[in-house]
């Protein structure tokens, strides 16, 4: 007989007594295989506080858990159960038989299927192709144009023109008027009247 462990999932607490991710629970499988049959079991174990004797978890090996399972588990009482289940199975207790009054079902043959030989395809042979050679052109000489003269003109001489003379304006000699000598009007004595004295007429 055949006994395999198999190890799934480890729960665990971030710190416990000063130690960093403590394992708290083994969730484990135990796989039992003899005369070609199979038979399994599974569950979870928790473990204690951690002491002084403590594996970091990065340090973990499958070898070391399963020290562990073997220390708290009854590892003889679960092959105990195992090769039960294995020895009910080759031996059933109990038969589960129809009624004799239902036929049994016929099985139907299972159809055999002849695979059909697949087609070999012979490749046909790729057309070489002959490349045409190609035509060479032969450049058209270039017409070279000559460039007929350029007329030289000869520029007419500009007319000169001889200006005309100018007037010249003899200003007329302008009139002196002679300021006539004003008039002294030379007063007359004004005549001074001699009061008449008129004797007063006397009242008596």
């Amino acid at each position: 007989m055949e006994y395999i462990w198999n190890i799934y999932l480890l729960d665990c607490v971030p710190e416990e007594n000063g130690f960093d991710t403590v394992v708290k629970t083994i969730h484990w499988g135990y796989t039992c295989i003899a005369s070609g049959e199979t038979a399994y079991v599974y569950g979870t174990v928790g473990l204690p506080e951690p002491i002084a004797e403590f594996t970091p978890f990065s340090a973990l090996t499958e070898d070391k858990v399963i020290v562990w399972l073997s220390d708290y588990m009854d590892v003889n009482q679960l092959q105990i159960n195992l090769q039960q289940q294995i020895y009910d199975k080759i031996n059933p207790p109990i038969l589960n038989l129809l009624p004799p009054w239902i036929p049994s079902p016929t099985p139907t043959p299972t159809e055999t299927l002849t695979p059909t030989p697949t087609e070999t395809l012979t490749p046909t042979p790729t057309e070489t192709l002959t490349p045409t050679p190609t035509e060479t052109l032969t450049p058209t000489p270039t017409e070279t144009l000559t460039p007929t003269p350029t007329e030289t003109l000869t520029p007419t001489p500009s007319e000169t023109l001889t200006p005309t003379p100018t007037e010249t304006l003899t200003p007329t000699p302008t009139e002196t008027l002679t300021p006539t000598p004003t008039e002294t009007l030379t007063p007359t004595p004004s005549e001074t009247p001699t009061p008449t004295i008129t004797p007063s007429e006397e009242v008596i």
